[in-house]
């Protein structure tokens, strides 16, 4: 069995190609789901949505923060969110 007082986890980050990297362990205080961001960032949760489709496609790679996916659910790294709101300044 895992250790679960470990709270840190692997995530993949998506690049614009889609294809996923191993970074460095993220704490999960650092990570945000799809509603904590749209309530940060004005988006609504289907534009997030639509942002990581164009993204994972390489249609517009700058859409939207970075995200990760930990198993099928999506979430986004503080300092990606940020990253994001310091572009759209």
């Amino acid at each position: 069995m895992p250790d679960t007082t470990n709270d840190q986890v692997p995530v993949d980050v998506i690049d614009p190609k889609g294809s996923a990297s191993a970074p460095p362990e993220t704490p999960l205080n650092e990570l945000m789901n799809t509603a904590e961001v749209a309530a940060l960032t004005g988006h609504t949760v289907a534009t997030l949505s639509q942002y990581r489709s164009w993204r994972t496609t390489g249609r517009y790679p700058d859409a939207g923060p970075e995200f990760t996916r930990l198993g099928r659910s999506v979430f986004y790294t503080r300092q990606s969110v940020q990253a994001y709101l310091d572009r759209r300044a």
